[in-house]
């Protein structure tokens, strides 16, 4: 549990930075950060699905816009089955947590709430 902490951390952080630069100054390499494809293998979400994705066509940040149906709606596409979607709705609420109570200015009340049996 303590080191998902640390990786949603991470994501969270990566997600704030890109935020804080505007689409059109940022490079190529910043743009490509976080990588789905890194979350997806944290997740434990088999290879094969993240290969039939094309590079842009999911992407992290779009992920965290929808809703659990419409996350079931995009990886039902790619052959995830249930389990798989389950992992990764609970991981996007933990960073949707994460960076809210970044956006808020509070640092770690996402992992306050895991101590206590919570998602995250």
């Amino acid at each position: 549990m303590f080191l998902l902490g640390k990786l949603v951390k991470y994501f969270s952080r990566q997600l704030s930075c890109k935020s804080k630069v505007a689409s059109e100054e940022r490079s190529a390499e910043l743009d490509g950060f976080p990588r789905l494809t890194h979350w997806l293998r944290i997740v434990n979400i088999r290879q094969e699905i993240t290969q039939e994705m094309a590079p842009g066509q999911v992407t992290l940040e779009g992920l965290l816009h929808l809703d659990e149906g419409q996350v079931w709606g995009v990886l039902q596409k790619f052959g995830a089955n249930e389990e798989e979607v389950a992992r990764l709705n609970a991981s996007l609420a933990c960073l949707r947590i994460d960076q809210q109570t970044v956006q808020l200015g509070h640092s770690d009340a996402c992992w306050e709430l895991g101590s206590g049996g919570g998602l995250c």
